[in-house]
């Protein structure tokens, strides 16, 4: 099988990778996906219900294991034996302290038939140790993105569903607003902002103007985000169809669907808890 890593650029970019590869293909009792390395659990839980990954149901149907500590040769050696028990994924939070184990993963990854993938965060690594991670894998895993400024994401799916995800803000409104531009240019698109941890008034401003011009279509819009539409444009402007299961910016229920035009239909009532 494959030893991959991927050097992501922002948390954001990390978490991508982590929904990828718990979801292709999807963990099953012939699949099973070991994860290492994970220091907040709690976290990371919260953080996939966005990509609609239910973490503590995997662990339970035991589609998806999930270790509280790093790799080392030691641990490497653990896992040589799950390989015959349906582990074939193994997703490890990497850190330059594991560069010198990385050879025992390759064996792991050569040798017993396992896809190995280790994610690295770019700040991590001087340019010497960045080129030691790549030489001693086989594979770089490029995850695309129209924008990414280690605050916020923005990702365009194959349906023209565009995710934003991360925090906007003042910082990088103006980019959001170039990027935006382009991408309707030749199209309205949806915008889904379920990934997003934070929309300051600004953004929320920008998103309004665009709704109102039938540019964009917002989906599963955070309570706060909502709340402040409805006071730009003086009316609803996020309803939940009644047959749809939404989820907020935590993940949990409550996120709302933002159409042009909707005032007066259905609407989710979620408590504006903030995020993790």
């Amino acid at each position: 099988m494959s030893h991959t890593c991927v050097v992501a650029r922002s948390a954001e970019e990390r978490l991508e990778a982590v929904a990828a590869f718990l979801t292709e293909p999807a963990p099953s009792a012939r699949n099973r996906v070991v994860l290492t390395g994970c220091v907040d659990r709690v976290e990371l839980a919260g953080r996939l219900r966005a990509w609609d990954l239910d973490l503590p149901a995997l662990e339970v149907n035991r589609h998806v294991l999930l270790l509280p500590r790093g790799v080392d040769a030691a641990v490497a050696m653990d896992f040589l034996p799950l390989s015959v028990s349906g582990v074939r994924r193994l997703l490890v939070w990497a850190d330059p302290s594991l560069c010198p184990c990385e050879h025992a993963l390759h064996t792991l990854a050569t040798c017993r038939d396992i896809d190995v993938l280790c994610h690295y965060r770019a700040h991590d690594l001087t340019r010497d140790l960045r080129d030691q991670v790549r030489s001693c894998h086989d594979h770089v895993r490029e995850i695309p993105a129209v924008y990414d400024d280690g605050i916020l994401r923005i990702t365009e799916r194959p349906d023209s569903v565009v995710h934003l995800a991360g925090e906007c803000d003042l910082a990088n409104v103006h980019a959001l607003r170039s990027r935006l531009d382009d991408l309707v240019r030749i199209g309205p698109r949806v915008l889904d902002l379920s990934r997003t941890r934070f929309v300051d008034a600004r953004t929320t401003m920008l998103l309004a103007d665009l709704v109102a011009q039938r540019r964009i279509t917002l989906r599963r819009a955070p309570e706060m985000v909502d709340h402040l539409l409805r006071l730009a444009r003086g009316a609803p402007a996020c309803a939940a169809e009644p047959d749809e299961a939404l989820v907020d910016v935590r993940g949990g229920p409550g996120g709302r669907e933002c159409l042009p035009g909707t005032a007066g239909r259905h609407e989710s009532h979620a408590s504006a808890e903030p995020p993790v």
